[in-house]
């Protein structure tokens, strides 16, 4: 049986022998495998977290600020590897359900400290139980892929 795949220049279809071809190159195969896993997770994130009203945005900041305490848009967009404005955005969000406060800096007319509140605590330790219940990858490759993911992405895990 014949699989559609669009070839260069023309409507062909090509053989599956052709295809394996195709993804037995190791540089797609890792990409593939990087997308399908990161889609799996998204899935199984969002399951986790729509119950609670909750997005992996706003859990990544509450959890962020939980963890190392009030900052700045820019400190946390730098933390979470994310644009300062999308940062904003979440934080309007999570701000509008009480999750977190936020204050001028002293001496900044423009700075904003955010601070995570008792309410915002509360719903992050209720996704944090939640998502001890995402386990995609066993807990013995976790680690060899968290090691492999980190070398790939330049973060120094010390």
């Amino acid at each position: 049986m014949s699989v559609p795949v669009r070839s260069r220049g023309n409507d062909s279809t090509s053989e599956p022998s052709e295809l394996v071809a195709l993804v037995e190159r190791p540089d797609f195969e890792l990409l593939s495998l990087v997308l399908r896993l990161s889609q799996q997770l998204r899935s199984e994130l969002t399951e986790a977290l729509t119950p609670l009203e909750m997005t992996w945005a706003r859990y990544e900041v509450l959890d962020a600020l939980c963890r190392f305490g009030p900052a700045s848009y820019g400190s946390l967009a730098r933390r979470l590897g994310r644009h300062r404005t999308s940062v904003a955005a979440t934080i309007a969000n999570l701000e509008n359900s009480q999750f977190v406060g936020r204050t001028l800096a002293g001496g900044h007319s423009q700075r904003w400290i955010v601070e995570v509140t008792g309410r915002g605590e509360l719903a992050a330790e209720r996704a944090e139980r939640a998502l001890t219940r995402v386990d995609p990858i066993g807990t013995a490759d976790r680690y060899a892929l968290l090691s492999v993911l980190r070398e790939l992405d330049g973060i120094d895990p010390r």
